[in-house]
């Protein structure tokens, strides 16, 4: 069974945002740890297929795109600097950059 998301408040709002469930993922990728590729498609998997979706033509297209992120992510995973940038915005620029280099 998925674990239930836990939720921040976000200052100065009535808006929460999830947590993350599967914190410090990087990394563990950055120390070449294979289960953290899965916890990765676990917390951003989701994520990562809609905005394929969105920017691609096809079913197909999304699918191989979406493989491309995740290795892309395996083997960029030595430019992740968490004190430039947050997880999600490093697997956003990946996802963002491959997307944009297929249209």
């Amino acid at each position: 069974m998925a674990k239930a998301f836990s939720y921040k408040k976000i200052k100065g709002s009535d808006d929460f945002l999830p947590l993350p469930r599967h914190p410090d993922i990087l990394p563990r990728i950055i120390d070449r740890d294979e289960t953290a590729i899965n916890d990765c498609l676990a917390e951003y998997g989701n994520f990562i297929w809609a905005l394929a979706k969105k920017l691609t033509s096809s079913t197909q297209d999304a699918e191989v795109a979406t493989r491309e992120i995740f290795l892309d992510i395996w083997r960029q995973i030595g430019s992740f600097d968490p004190a430039r940038c947050s997880e999600k915005d490093f697997i956003f620029a990946v996802a963002y950059r491959i997307l944009t280099d297929r249209t």
